[in-house]
């Protein structure tokens, strides 16, 4: 059944009629991570005004996978529950390839958690609970068909100008939050750029709803029979709707593909009948990029606007949620003139990109490793699969959100089995976190 998008209520502010007393906190941008700051301040006693130059939830499922640790900041904001209720829970990944499981991985092998390890929900329902949450609020004040057009600000204060259906107010505020997604307009505005590297590779979403029996697990594939030389992935969500995502090619002209005529004999591949509904397509590419520095005086961004990375590993929407984590406190505290300059400088990345990385390949291959390329695989991982277990030798770079969170805890090792190695040698396995200060730490210590 397909999502029934409902506007939002407009309301004309009061701004258009008087001029409106000095804000703590104005947030631009109603998607999850603008409405869940807004929570998360109100739970420290801080007010917002959340605006948002749109009435209706996100179009299309976008962000699917909320992890452990953002469904459990979302239960502290009061929609956990809900997320649960309506999600599926999923912990268990497959890898394969071709018509053969080579890898497989449970997040939460043990009991007794409250919060599952991965539950899919598009975030159009995310959305919904939260601005109901929000509307339950006496310190959030949502604003729909509220557009910012500009930014000025000065040492103590940011000042806005916004367009409504009956005209144009203007917005003073001690901290203004950049929530407003990848494509930032205050970013725009403010004249900043993104750094970090785009990857020549498009891939397409669909989402699809039927009938079917596929279990609650994250299926992967490299060079299937049904999509040969490429890539896919299969996502369960709620309501009947199937999440393929399909690898490309960076040749592929974005406009063809994204017609149904292209797209629906791909899915047919992929299910082996027609008996299925495109609810949603996007093609997209991907980029790891970042600012340099989140925090600019008055301005903070936060989330998407601030980084971006690929969608692997569901590290987007999750992302935003942990910069909200972090932010939130600091923030209070800020605005209620406590530590006023420690709680936002350490906000402020002046380092590279971490860069996480294998330990030296060994010239010397063990006798019990076999290369299987995998074509089309990406210009930064690369995949190895041996006689004992799946080993991944990977170049991966992360942005830095808040570098104040010095705890950063990688679980990849728990995923690799152990494999043989040449004597004297490393494992291919140890995984190593490479920090601006040069010293490395081995996963399999931490």
């Amino acid at each position: 059944m397909a999502y029934a998008y409902t506007p939002f209520d407009y309301v004309a502010p009061p701004g258009l009629c008087a001029s409106e007393p000095s804000h703590p906190v104005v947030i631009v941008g109603a998607g999850p991570i603008g409405l869940a700051a807004a929570l998360e301040l109100a739970n420290h006693g801080v007010a917002s005004v959340v605006l948002d130059d749109n009435n209706v939830v996100s179009v299309g499922s976008r962000a699917i996978c909320w992890a452990k640790r953002s469904l459990e900041i979302l239960d502290r904001l009061g929609v956990g529950d809900a997320c649960l209720e309506k999600g599926v829970t999923w912990k268990v990944g497959r890898t394969h390839h071709r018509d053969r499981e080579v890898f497989s991985f449970d997040l939460l092998p043990e009991t007794g958690h409250k919060m599952p390890a991965f539950v899919n929900l598009q975030q159009y329902y995310v959305e919904e609970y939260l601005v109901e949450r929000c509307q339950q609020s006496d310190l959030v004040d949502l604003r729909f068909k509220n557009r910012v057009t500009g930014l000025e600000q000065d040492e103590d204060k940011a000042r806005l100008t916004i367009e409504t259906p009956d005209g144009v107010y203007c917005l003073e505020a001690d901290y203004v939050l950049a929530c407003d997604g990848a494509r930032s307009p205050i970013r725009t505005m403010m004249g900043l750029e993104f750094d970090g590297e785009l990857f020549e590779e498009r891939f397409l979403i669909a989402d699809i709803e039927m009938e079917a029996d596929f279990p609650s697990e994250r299926w992967f594939w490299f060079e299937p029979e049904f999509h040969s030389g490429q890539s896919a992935l299969l996502h369960k969500q709620p309501d009947n709707i199937y999440r393929i995502d399909l690898q490309l090619g960076w040749d592929s002209d974005p406009e063809e593909e994204k017609k149904p005529e292209r797209i629906i004999p791909r899915i047919e591949k992929v299910v082996g009948h027609r008996n299925f509904r495109l609810d949603w397509t996007s093609i997209y590419s991907f980029q790891c990029r970042r600012l340099r520095r989140f925090v600019h005086d008055r301005v903070i961004f936060v989330g998407d606007s601030a980084h971006v990375v690929s969608p692997f590993g569901a590290r987007g929407g999750n992302g935003g949620l942990q910069d909200v984590d972090a932010l939130g406190w600091r923030l209070a505290a800020s605005s209620r003139a406590m530590h006023r300059r420690n709680c936002l400088s350490v906000m402020m990345p002046s380092a590279p990109l971490v860069r996480m990385k294998t330990s030296a390949i060994p010239r010397a291959r063990p006798v019990s490793c076999r290369r299987l390329p995998v074509p089309n695989a990406g210009s930064v991982t690369r995949f190895w699969i041996l006689h004992q277990g799946l080993n991944l030798h990977v170049r991966w770079s992360i942005p830095v959100v808040f570098p104040c969170l010095a705890s950063i805890r990688f679980t990849m090792h728990r995923m690799l089995r152990p494999c043989r190695r040449a004597r004297g040698q490393e494992p291919l396995h140890r995984m190593h976190l490479w920090a601006r200060t040069g010293c490395s730490r081995s996963l399999r210590d931490a």
